[in-house]
């Protein structure tokens, strides 16, 4: 059994990347938090009738809330706009053997073994090679072999490397 999709890298792409591996961290649950308890703190501030906290917290809840995000769609925009290597498709073949990516005359190929872990969000399959480095794989790019594809993914990797659903 084999699975072969194209991928062209898009912004939209990127950038859930991009959320998704940024939430997941510490940090990210962490500025989260610290988001919630500065909109805690604002309404508190609110009726016991202190204004000067009130736009503190509320200027602290948008810097960890809504700045963020913001910034991570320009990045991811401006990671694909600039990045050669998002100019041009990606084709991807995965089979029992591993991951064979190829872009024109270049191919590289990756055994299961060597993959760090697979774990997939709302609208990719995120392989990660190492920690920091990872293909994207947009289901929409991936369409009706999805089911093939996830099969392949559980068949040869451990379990505990797996999060996709």
């Amino acid at each position: 059994m084999k699975v072969q999709f194209s991928v062209k890298m898009k912004p939209k792409y990127m950038y859930n990347f991009l959320i998704s591996h940024i939430y997941k961290s510490f940090m990210g649950l962490f500025s989260i938090l610290i988001g919630i308890a500065s909109v805690c703190m604002a309404f508190y501030s609110y009726r016991s009738g202190t204004s000067a906290y009130i736009l503190c917290y509320v200027v602290v809840a948008a810097l960890a809330l809504i700045y963020p995000p913001v910034m991570l769609w320009f990045r991811a925009r401006q990671q694909v706009l600039m990045s050669p290597v998002f100019k041009k498709p990606s084709d991807y073949e995965i089979n029992l053997e591993g991951v064979r990516v190829t872009q024109e005359e270049e191919t590289a190929f990756a055994a299961w073994e060597e993959l760090y872990r697979i774990r997939s969000t709302k609208m990719s399959v995120i392989v990660y090679i190492d920690k920091r480095k990872a293909m994207i794989w947009p289901k929409e790019c991936i369409g009706s072999q999805y089911a093939d594809l996830e099969k392949l993914i559980r068949d040869n990797m451990p379990s505990s490397k797996v999060k996709i659903r």
